[in-house]
């Protein structure tokens, strides 16, 4: 997978936009925005394998995602602190997913460009808020 800079440059830009507008946000409910928006991923390669005449491809995102919706349904009923630590956890683990999707299995609905941009997306929410967990009581409230 060659670097696509558009895919590249749009995931920055709406990182940026996510966490600039959750920052309105404290604590729980900010965390809550937070697991909201991971839970919504995994739902983009349902919508791409219905794209896919074989259901096996739905099958083995629906087997993926589990995970996620874990560690939303975890995250969802701690403490601040502690649900940032899963949160970014778990965006870290998509986008080792989305970046080695094919190593995986291959899905032919999703866009060449998705895992980069997906990828890049969850890297940066993922390590903003493993940042903000070692950094101030932010989370903490």
């Amino acid at each position: 997978m060659g670097i696509n800079t558009i895919a590249v440059s749009l995931a920055l830009i709406i990182s940026t936009f996510v966490i600039w507008r959750f920052n309105r946000f404290k604590g729980q409910q900010q965390m809550r925005y937070y697991a909201w928006l991971l839970a919504t991923f995994p739902l983009y390669y349902f919508a791409f394998a219905l794209f896919v005449p074989d259901g096996s491809v739905l099958v083995k995102e629906v087997g993926v995602s589990i995970l996620f919706f874990l560690l939303v349904a975890l995250a969802l009923r701690v403490k601040p602190t502690l649900a940032a630590m899963i949160l970014a956890v778990g965006y870290l683990l998509h986008a080792g997913y989305d970046l080695s999707h094919d190593e995986l299995f291959i899905n032919p609905g999703m866009p060449r460009w998705w895992p980069l941009f997906c990828g890049g997306v969850d890297g940066i929410i993922g390590l903003y808020l493993l940042h903000q967990v070692y950094r101030t009581p932010a989370c903490k409230t």
